[in-house]
């Protein structure tokens, strides 16, 4: 099985989401602290969670004469394989009735809840 794009990043404590397009984005972009701190809960676009580890890397410095353990982020998906499509929809209703409160239909698709998200997520990165 593999992750299907966009990832969804819910924060456990708050109505916070953020999407990401990438694995590799996802990884830069999420904080190291933050995942030892179990703050966040990890979905792929068609509702399997994902799950968060915190790896070392020898990252090599001063022209590759040194290398440096670093601390990386790394996600996959787990293995539990079940769909949580539930509670991403969930997740992206409570985010999305906090910004819109009387916006949402309750009827809305994991599909359609997604597209807003998304949207909203681009506005709020505009200058």
């Amino acid at each position: 099985m593999f992750i299907n794009l966009p990832i969804i990043i819910v924060e456990r404590e708050g109505n916070d989401i953020a999407v990401y397009h990438s694995i590799e984005e996802a990884e830069s972009e999420i904080e190291v602290i933050d995942v030892e701190n179990n703050e966040y809960i990890g979905y792929d676009s068609s509702g399997h969670r994902l799950i968060f580890d915190v790896v070392k890397e020898k990252r090599p410095f001063l022209c590759g004469l040194l290398s440096l353990n670093a601390k990386k982020v790394k996600i996959d998906l787990a293995e539990d394989y079940n769909s949580y499509e539930t509670s991403l929809k969930e997740a992206l209703k409570n985010y999305l009735i906090f910004i819109y409160p009387n916006i949402l239909d309750s009827n809305s698709s994991l599909s359609q809840l997604l597209e807003l998200v998304i949207k909203e997520s681009k506005k709020s990165h505009e200058p």
